[in-house]
């Protein structure tokens, strides 16, 4: 339990903020490993659908497939954005592909909130729309935190799993000079 990749990280975050994601709409945007690491993460958490935009649709389709999501390209970005509760970016593109502008166009046609986790560096989602009424933006810095928190959680247990180790190993193995290893 608890979350030590950006990928994973990232759906915990998802969960946080919007709650359980059965009934969401979730966009992942870019199908390269980190993308598709998070579209994994994002199948097993089972939100109502997933959608995959990407550059090259042949890619987006074949992690759609994967995930049993919808793919699309980049260009479709926008009118997914009526449409979904969580995006989660994932690209390598030198500059941002959701803009403030875009977003606020968006947010007129739509209703709820929009909740944004990009992962990519540089950044996929301009920061500036976390200003907007009706849109969330966590990046790097909020997963960071989530990993650190869940690298804390794990290390706690160490002596917890230590203990219990120790403690088989005393019960169940016999020892002595007339036992025998059958391994």
């Amino acid at each position: 339990r608890g979350s030590v990749s950006v990928a994973s990280a990232a759906v915990e975050l998802a969960i946080k903020v919007v709650g359980d994601l059965k009934k969401r709409k979730v966009l992942v945007i870019g199908a390269g490993e980190t993308g598709s690491l998070a579209a994994r993460h994002l199948k097993s958490a089972e939100p109502g659908s997933i959608w995959i935009a990407n550059r090259s649709l042949e890619r987006a389709e074949s992690l759609a497939r994967e995930v049993v999501g919808k793919a699309m390209t980049l260009d479709l970005i926008p009118a997914a954005l009526r449409e979904v509760d969580v995006v989660v970016t994932a690209t390598s593109a030198p500059s941002p592909l959701i803009t403030k502008r875009m977003v606020q166009e968006v947010l007129r046609q739509r209703r709820g909130s929009l909740v944004f986790v990009d992962i990519a560096i540089p950044r996929d989602v301009e920061p500036e729309i976390h200003d907007l009424e009706g849109a969330f933006v966590y990046g790097m810095e909020a997963l960071d935190r989530i990993v650190k928190e869940n690298l804390g959680k794990r290390a706690r247990e160490v002596p917890k799993v230590e203990q219990i180790v120790e403690e088989v190993n005393r019960t169940s193995v016999p020892s002595g000079p007339n036992v025998q290893s059958t391994w």
